[in-house]
């Protein structure tokens, strides 16, 4: 579907959107989309495939964690840096203040 500028569109995230979407969440970056982590992932007890959806400013970088993530691609956004990680073999987003190296290997905390 080709949308003139003066087109809008309000796309609405669903769990149904996402797992049949599957890049939904790097296009939905550009309006500060969010991206969905098994709780498993995240230390979790429950082993139910429930999972918990985020916000690339619920995920910030930290010194030691558990929570181990390695960036994929950093992109520039105006006054800070959306920063594509790969953590437990999927996709994730978060802001930083600066471009981080791809490969660089960090440690997640959730807000």
């Amino acid at each position: 579907m080709n949308l003139s500028p003066i087109d809008s569109v309000m796309i609405v995230p669903t769990k149904w959107v996402l797992r049949n979407f599957p890049d939904f969440s790097t296009i939905g970056t550009n309006w500060d989309a969010f991206f969905e982590i098994p709780l498993s992932s995240i230390g979790s007890k429950k082993t139910s495939e429930e999972t918990v959806l985020f916000y690339p400013n619920q995920l910030i970088i930290v010194e030691n964690s558990n929570l181990k993530a390695t960036v994929i691609n950093s992109y520039f956004k105006g006054s800070y840096w959306l920063i594509e990680a790969e953590f437990e073999n999927q996709k994730v987003f978060l802001n930083y203040f600066s471009k981080i190296k791809t490969g660089k290997k960090i440690c997640l905390l959730i807000e």
